[in-house]
């Protein structure tokens, strides 16, 4: 039987697209989506906000050169459970991956997030969030950031022009 050489596994020191899915290590400089978790009474509320491209660019995520991204926010209080849909668009500049031009991608993504409060220790799961009591406002940028990261699609491709081209 002949010996057979095995090339060993190559192995990045940093993979990109784990980066852009590390919800906790969101460059927080300042609060950009804050929603005050305390001071609104019990009920259906709603909080609209335009997601500016430093989110991307402070956070080293280089898939996307601009964004222009609105969030419709509801957030529905309960006593100690909030539920929170996000419904997000807008457009990203990304690269395609065919010719190497930059285009604008629409986007149009809807998420649910559960948001319970009281807990010991932060927690974070798909989801669902644990928040401590000492935590009074939500920022919903990281979370924006992360459902908007992996929505990309893996391959980036023009539409196809009035030809039928791409």
């Amino acid at each position: 039987m002949a010996d057979v050489k095995y090339k060993p596994l190559r192995i990045r020191k940093k993979s990109y697209f784990c980066d852009a899915l590390t919800l906790f290590d969101v460059n927080k400089k300042t609060t950009q989506c804050p929603i005050p978790l305390y001071s609104l009474k019990n009920g259906e509320h709603e909080f609209h906000f335009d997601l500016p491209s430093s989110v991307f660019s402070d956070n080293h995520y280089d898939d996307i050169h601009a964004a222009s991204i609105h969030a419709r926010i509801s957030f529905n209080k309960n006593s100690s459970i909030f539920i929170i849909s996000f419904v997000i668009t807008g457009t990203v500049n990304v690269t395609c991956d065919r010719c190497g031009d930059d285009f604008d991608m629409p986007i149009d993504i809807s998420r649910q997030l559960i948001v319970k409060t009281g807990c010991s220790v932060h927690q974070a799961e798909d989801d669902m969030v644990s928040l401590t009591s000492s935590e009074y406002e939500f920022d919903a940028a990281p979370y924006i950031y992360q459902y908007v990261a992996l929505w990309l699609p893996m391959q980036r491709i023009h539409p196809a022009d009035v030809n039928g081209k791409s």
